[in-house]
């Protein structure tokens, strides 16, 4: 029995001026699936997810998120339906200490009646009950020790995972992660590698990767898609897919 995606990308092209940026870009995701997009330069993975997210509109195509259309939906929009994702340079705010910018992005601050904080007590409980679930996810990427210290004090690597669980701390459904592992240490890498399937087996997070450093994030995915000149050319297991006449092609030019 096929299992309907979490996401998918039916005939995704996009064009800026004269230049294909896509071309016909079909995708399917399923659910709990931590699925990897690899490429060289310019082979059109970072316009992909920026069209995925909403950043970018296609000039034909369309996305689908649980069945619902949402190509024509903007960023905020995908990230109430529970479709996040995370940048290559981190969006932190370093002012603020490790806990705090994890509780940032909690749905209910934003949500909660003004009559109710001024009139009752409820928004203690409920500030007890998002500290709480602050603390568990800081704890799943190991970064609870450092729940007060400020984020600018944090390792280019540790600010990656700092991003992430703030994200987290929405319940999203599916995470797109771009470039995760750039800038970051051998060790980190493989580490961070590994919370993303930590996260998908406690949490149930479907994870859709851009990367690069192929060497460390084939090791960790189900899924991989190859992209050259703006078009898959490629998809299946990560050992069919680098194995892949066309992918060698592509990365090695013949």
């Amino acid at each position: 029995m096929l299992i309907s995606p979490i996401l998918s990308t039916r005939n995704i092209s996009k064009r800026f001026g004269g230049v294909t940026a896509l071309s016909n870009v079909s995708i399917r995701v399923g659910p709990k699936n931590l699925s990897l997009i690899i490429g060289p330069n310019g082979s059109g993975k970072s316009t992909l997810i920026n069209v995925i997210g909403g950043l970018l509109q296609p000039d034909d195509g369309r996305v689908y998120f649980n069945g619902k259309d949402i190509t024509r939906l903007s960023p905020h929009e995908r990230f109430r339906l529970g479709l996040a994702r995370t940048f290559q340079t981190p969006q932190l705010f370093t002012s603020l200490s490790v806990l705090e910018n994890v509780l940032v992005p909690m749905r209910e601050y934003y949500e909660e009646r003004v009559l109710e904080i001024l009139l009752s007590d409820s928004w203690r409980l409920r500030e007890k009950k998002y500290v709480g679930r602050a603390f568990q996810v800081l704890k799943l990427l190991n970064l609870d020790h450092l729940w007060d210290a400020p984020a600018s004090d944090l390792s280019g690597g540790q600010m990656k995972l700092l991003e992430l669980a703030r994200v987290l701390m929405s319940d999203p459904q599916l995470i797109i992660l771009d470039e995760p592992l750039a800038g970051v240490n051998p060790s980190l890498a493989n580490e961070i590698m590994s919370y993303l399937r930590t996260l998908r087996d406690e949490l149930g997070v479907t994870f859709l990767v851009v990367e690069h450093r192929l060497d460390i994030a084939l090791k960790f995915v189900d899924y991989v898609y190859a992209m050259h000149q703006g078009q898959v050319i490629a998809e299946g297991s990560p050992d069919t897919v680098i194995k892949n006449p066309a992918v060698i092609e592509a990365y090695l030019g013949g």
